[in-house]
């Protein structure tokens, strides 16, 4: 049977690390429009299928001032992984989702995704994932990463973020 503490805990950490991921997701100005923020969506549904995903995000029917966390994680793994395909020589453009505060910027966006969607060299990149080698961790950063303090953790999402 499950330590009610440990779901409890389990429960408190989801709900930090979405207030977390909220911190950091793209904020309007004002409110971002049905169809920018729809032409997003379109734009992620097709590049989604290059991460293995199948599933659909759903459209938008009303304004917001913010991006569901849901998305913004998915927006986040998609930068992340474009600036790790930057870093390992492909020539695309950073995703920075901390400028993004109008449906101007959420366009930008989308076309973005719309490029690496049809990039064939992202896409074996993303592919040949699996066959790259693990940096292996010296005992010394295995244990630093481990005692990570709640202040770090917040440093480096934020990093991969902007």
């Amino acid at each position: 049977m499950l330590d009610p503490e440990l779901g409890n805990r389990a429960l408190e950490m989801q709900a930090e690390d979405e207030k977390l991921v909220q911190e950091f997701a793209p904020k309007a100005r004002k409110e971002f429009t049905p169809k920018a923020l729809n032409k997003l969506v379109d734009e992620w549904n097709r590049v989604a299928p290059v991460f293995g995903i199948k599933d659909q995000y759903p459209k938008f029917s009303a304004a917001a001032t913010r991006l569901p966390v849901d998305f913004t994680k998915l927006l986040t793994m998609t930068a992340s992984a474009v600036d790790d395909a930057i870093t390992d020589g492909l020539e695309l453009d950073p995703i920075k989702l901390s400028e993004i505060s109008d449906d101007q910027g959420l366009v930008i966006l989308a076309s973005k995704l719309t490029s690496l969607s049809k990039n064939r060299d992202f896409k074996d990149w993303l592919a040949s994932a699996d066959e790259r080698p693990m940096e292996e961790e010296s005992e010394e950063e295995t244990d630093s990463n481990q005692a990570m303090s709640d202040e770090e953790f917040t440093k480096l999402i934020a990093t991969k973020i902007k």
